[in-house]
């Protein structure tokens, strides 16, 4: 399992979309490739997701 795959799991444990959970952050289609595993994250663009998710 991946960062990725981790990061999906709560974000629908939160019951959020992908658009809701990278508003402000990034574009939803930057947000997919992260949870797909195709795009590294920053620790800053993953903090703000992080601190969203709170």
């Amino acid at each position: 399992m991946n960062f990725g795959t981790t990061l999906q799991k709560i974000r629908k444990n939160r019951q959020l979309t992908q658009n809701q959970l990278a508003c402000g952050i990034a574009q939803q289609g930057t947000y997919s490739r992260i949870e797909r595993g195709q795009l590294a994250i920053s620790a800053e663009r993953l903090c703000s997701l992080l601190t969203s998710l709170i």
